[in-house]
């Protein structure tokens, strides 16, 4: 009797063992457990090795933060690459699939694997991120670029010189762009995806600067000599949005002067000419202050006096052209390097 149920419950437990199938952890198809969405940011992977699953875990928690996504097919063979302190790791698979490479905006610190998983050859990895600790260091970091904008746009709003409220401005920008990014990032982190409370937009910003800058009202005086270039300065401003004005209720002046000097000729005759052209763009409201200044100088020899002349004024036109004037104007007035 004993051995009849003994093989009874054997055979019982052979049958069951045949029909039942390992079953996953309900992390790898969903949230569970003490890893939920309200406090974390999850990330499941799985590959042929520990490492591969540990890889795309991280890389699941990245893609919600992915700021640029890559997607290649490869039919024959493809291989994943998967980079960490020792070096490069690839996995060679030989079927059709879809690589994405990942470009995250942020340092993912904090990622953890917190669980893994073996069935049949295969490994599964959870990853998780936890969203308090990073949305409070976001916010702080928010709340200092916050205070810097804020001082910046009072200082142009505040502003009696057009010159600097284009440059406060100008200084403004860089600012609101990384409070947007930051702002993006934080819907992402924070599980009511509320985004950061911001008045000011870095469009809104781009057009007071431009603004500024186009309404700076300029006025030149241009001496006899240096009066057939002065042309090639109008245009030069023009391009670049400065409105040209006559009188003294201007906000930027300008002054051409120009040199010309005969020199010896050579033993061969030729009578050379030496042509200077200097000019400085200051702010008459601000104590004169000097904001812009060039000079440019040509030598040349002829057998007329007359076309050496010509060719230097020539030459010197060329430089003032090639120069750039208004671009280095608006980048002086913009605090940027020439």
């Amino acid at each position: 009797m004993w051995t009849l149920l003994t093989g009874i419950i054997l055979l019982s437990g052979t049958t069951g063992c045949i029909h039942r199938k390992p079953k996953l952890p309900c992390w790898v198809t969903r949230p569970c457990g003490d890893y939920l969405d309200k406090e974390y940011i999850i990330g499941v992977g799985s590959g042929d090795t520990t490492k591969i699953a540990d890889d795309e875990a991280v890389a699941a928690v990245a893609k919600h933060f992915q700021v640029n996504v890559q997607q290649t097919q490869r039919s024959t063979k493809e291989v994943r690459q998967f980079t960490d302190e020792s070096g490069t790791r690839e996995s060679d698979q030989q079927n059709l699939q879809t690589d994405t490479i990942v470009s995250v905006a942020m340092e993912l610190r904090g990622v953890e694997i917190v669980e893994r998983h073996e069935q049949t050859n295969s490994y599964f990895s959870l990853a998780v991120l936890e969203r308090e600790p990073l949305l409070m260091e976001i916010d702080k970091e928010l709340t200092v670029l916050q205070s810097r904008l804020e001082k910046l746009i009072g200082l142009a709003q505040g502003s009696a010189s057009k010159i600097d409220k284009a440059h406060y401005f100008h200084q403004a920008i860089p600012l609101i762009d990384q409070i947007e990014l930051l702002s993006n990032r934080r819907v992402i982190v924070d599980y009511q995806d509320q985004p950061w409370n911001n008045e000011v937009t870095a469009s809104e910003l781009r057009t007071s600067e431009t603004d500024a800058l186009r309404s700076i009202r300029m006025s030149i005086k241009a001496d006899p000599t240096s009066e057939e270039l002065k042309s090639v300065l109008v245009e030069a401003l023009q391009v670049k949005g400065f409105v040209l004005a006559e009188g003294d209720d201007v906000d930027l002046a300008v002054e051409m002067k120009s040199n010309e000097g005969m020199i010896p000729p050579d033993q061969f005759g030729f009578k050379k000419t030496k042509f200077t052209l200097e000019f400085k763009i200051y702010e008459p409201k601000q104590e004169n202050r000097l904001l812009f200044s060039r000079t440019f100088s040509a030598q040349v020899a002829s057998q007329s006096l007359f076309k050496s002349r010509e060719l230097a004024i020539k030459q010197v036109k060329e430089q003032m052209q090639s120069n750039n004037i208004g671009q280095g104007l608006t980048n002086r007035i913009l605090g940027e390097k020439q």
